[in-house]
């Protein structure tokens, strides 16, 4: 086997646990790849605690606010769920995890979506793509 491969330790629903350098890390496939260097592997380890808690993105559409909520746990599992004046959608389940400054995230039957991130003044920055940014706050520490 590579160095670069992990072995499977868990299956969790349609998702994979793997535990490498202390860190639970959730894949859609049985086989992970490492970044190319530990100091990659380091980058995306620390960023992950700066992304952990509850944000929530508001925005305007058809003269009345949406509030999109992502709450990312330390465990690597995410909950979302969109509220308006009228009501609130399920609480949708799924899996989330760090590579750089990518932040991947997974729902199971529903793919995953990778986008760069970045944390400015307190917001999380997500997606971090020019005309597509979304600023989300902190809600409660």
């Amino acid at each position: 086997m590579s160095p670069n491969k992990l072995v499977l330790t868990k299956r969790i629903a349609s998702f994979s646990a793997i535990v490498a350098h202390g860190f639970i890390i959730f894949v859609a496939s049985g086989v992970f790849y490492f970044p190319a260097s530990p100091a990659q592997a380091q980058a995306g380890a620390s960023n992950a605690h700066v992304v952990v808690g509850h944000w929530r993105k508001t925005t305007i559409q058809f003269e009345s606010p949406v509030d999109d909520n992502l709450v990312l746990h330390p465990d690597g599992t995410a909950q979302s769920w969109t509220a308006t004046a009228s009501g609130r959608t399920p609480v949708t389940a799924g899996l989330w995890r760090i590579d750089g400054n990518i932040l991947t995230l997974a729902v199971p039957g529903g793919g995953q979506m990778s986008q760069p991130f970045f944390i400015h003044e307190g917001q999380l920055v997500y997606p971090n793509i020019e005309n597509r940014r979304g600023f989300w706050e902190r809600v409660g520490r």
